[in-house]
């Protein structure tokens, strides 16, 4: 078994697990019921465990690499719709801004960051390849 790989698995999951115990008990909190919210993370994460135990044998057959892209995608555009949502700094009153097409925006937002990143995966490599420009310092070469 890979020790460091487990470790570092089962952190963050951990850290995930934490992250929804705050988020239940701030809606709970917010909503002056925290049971119906511990009720429904409950009810929630059965229905996610269901839904792993059905989407297992497909999901495996699809490459790590692959699946890992699609889900740094996804993490993408909607992080990006919601950190701009909730910035209510562009606005007067201070409000949340409202994205044109509402939750339409959130495939625009998935193609935008796939053609940003097709574009960064054609451009990283020859950019890596071109030779160091940058002037030695006076460091290099010092005893």
């Amino acid at each position: 078994m890979d020790w460091f790989a487990f470790t570092v698995s089962l952190k963050g999951v951990f850290l995930e697990g934490v992250e929804i115990v705050f988020i239940v008990i701030t809606f709970g909190t917010s909503a002056h019921n925290v049971p119906v919210a511990a009720g429904t993370a409950a009810a929630a994460a059965v229905c996610v465990a269901v839904a792993g135990y059905f989407a297992h044998r497909p999901l495996s057959r699809i490459p790590e690499n692959t699946l890992k892209y699609g889900v740094g995608l996804l993490l993408a555009a909607f992080g990006t719709y919601w950190a701009v949502a909730g910035l209510g700094v562009f606005t007067p009153d201070g409000a949340s801004i409202v994205w044109f097409g509402h939750d339409w925006a959130i495939p625009v937002l998935i193609a935008a960051w796939f053609a940003v990143s097709r574009l960064l995966i054609r451009v990283a490599p020859a950019v890596a390849r071109r030779p160091d420009r940058t002037p030695p310092n006076e460091f290099e070469g010092a005893p």
